[in-house]
């Protein structure tokens, strides 16, 4: 299913009535699975040829453990046989010897954002800030570079890497999209719904003592401790769309958490949804992500409109699976590789990776700058050479 506005993400809704009484714990069996680009709701859809709502529906998934396999399915009368057969092909690759492991993928021809131009970029956003337009706007610059090697063997050293909560391996109107991601933009199951936004970041360092104090300077920042109550403000108004009267709440605020090469401040909103609220009516409250737009939104989108030198394509917008058994689970696209496929049929391809960070009237611009190579960083380091 591809599309673009609120017509697509209302097929979303089509789900077979499933009966899941005597499923083990925790099986998904299937459902959407895609990605919503940044700009998924906008009207004009942004590029026709290229639809940023992409989903496809399976019946039967093939999923790994740690330890074991396991095949799962929505059986329907109508789809027995077919089904049958998806489970023969399963038990004959799991049976498979692992194929030998392909080359390293790597990075060349890198190429990082342009300072000087993220820096005016940061200081127009800072004006319109000043003038009150807005709160906080989230910024983003662009690195790209040539993808030497096969794009599922750069999943594989992306995630063996980081050790992502929220890894994605997707297909998208030019080729693959290959994530990462460390936040949760939305989990819903039932009538509870949940958002655990991310702002703020200080690099890691193998050494204790400099370590203990990224930390301790993240804990301490007024401005990242600002900036995250901004856009926690914001989910809870997006949430409290569609929630019960009284149905929102914060439940983690400012809590310090680790993550791939750098400490984020993270904190979560859940909310009661009202009756009757679908997966659409959620996502068309609350896309895209706050954390990758600003405060207002409809402001901060505007300026990201005009500041940045590249238009959003999945970036900043979210992955995952719309399950009939499990309900939501969405990430935000962060962390993540595009990779124009269309260059090179053997492999390979043109990568853009979006990096950024949200901006406030007290955010240094040269600060700003080297936070985006900050959350770069460990991706280009999964990506190098051994």
């Amino acid at each position: 299913m591809t599309g673009n506005g609120p017509d697509a993400l209302a097929a979303l809704n089509t789900q077979p009535a499933i009966d899941i009484a005597d499923s083990p714990p925790g099986a998904i069996g299937g459902g959407y699975l895609g990605g919503l680009g940044y700009a998924s709701l906008d009207d004009p859809p942004p590029d026709p040829a290229h639809p940023p709502i992409r989903f496809g529906f399976y019946d039967h998934l093939l999923r790994h453990h740690g330890a074991r396999w396991t095949f799962e399915m929505l059986w329907t009368p109508s789809r027995s046989a077919a089904l049958e057969e998806a489970l023969a092909r399963a038990r004959e690759l799991v049976r498979a010897e692992a194929p030998d492991r392909r080359e390293r993928a790597k990075l060349t021809a890198i190429r990082f954002p342009d300072r000087e131009t993220h820096l005016r970029a940061v200081a127009a956003a800072q004006d319109l800030i000043a003038r009150g337009g807005m709160y906080q706007a989230n910024i983003c610059a662009e690195l790209t570079a040539r993808l030497q090697g096969h794009p599922f063997e750069l999943w594989r050293q992306l995630v063996q890497s980081l050790g992502p909560s929220h890894a994605a391996y997707l297909p998208t109107a030019l080729g693959l999209s290959i994530g990462a991601s460390p936040e949760l933009f939305l989990r819903r199951h039932g009538d509870a719904a949940a958002t655990s936004p991310i702002k703020g970041t200080r690099p890691r360092s193998t050494d204790p003592a400099l370590d203990a104090a990224s930390r301790a300077e993240l804990a301490a920042s007024s401005k990242d401790r600002a900036e995250n109550v901004m856009i926690v403000d914001l989910m809870r108004n997006d949430l409290g769309r569609v929630a019960r009267t009284g149905g929102v709440a914060v439940s983690d605020l400012l809590r310090v958490t680790a993550g791939a090469g750098v400490w984020h401040l993270v904190s979560r909103v859940e909310a009661h949804l009202r009756v009757g609220v679908s997966d659409a009516d959620l996502l068309g409250a609350t896309f895209p992500p706050g954390s990758v737009t600003g405060a207002p939104k409809i402001a901060a989108r505007a300026a990201i409109a005009r500041l940045e030198q590249q238009p959003r394509r999945l970036y900043t917008g979210a992955v995952g699976i719309l399950s009939p058994t499990q309900g939501l689970e969405l990430a935000v696209a962060i962390r993540t590789f595009e990779i124009d496929t269309s260059v090179d049929g053997n492999g390979g391809g043109i990568v853009r990776l979006g990096i950024g960070g949200g901006i406030t009237e007290g955010s240094d611009p040269a600060a700003e700058y080297e936070e985006c190579l900050v959350k770069a960083a460990p991706l280009l380091r999964a990506a190098a050479p051994e």
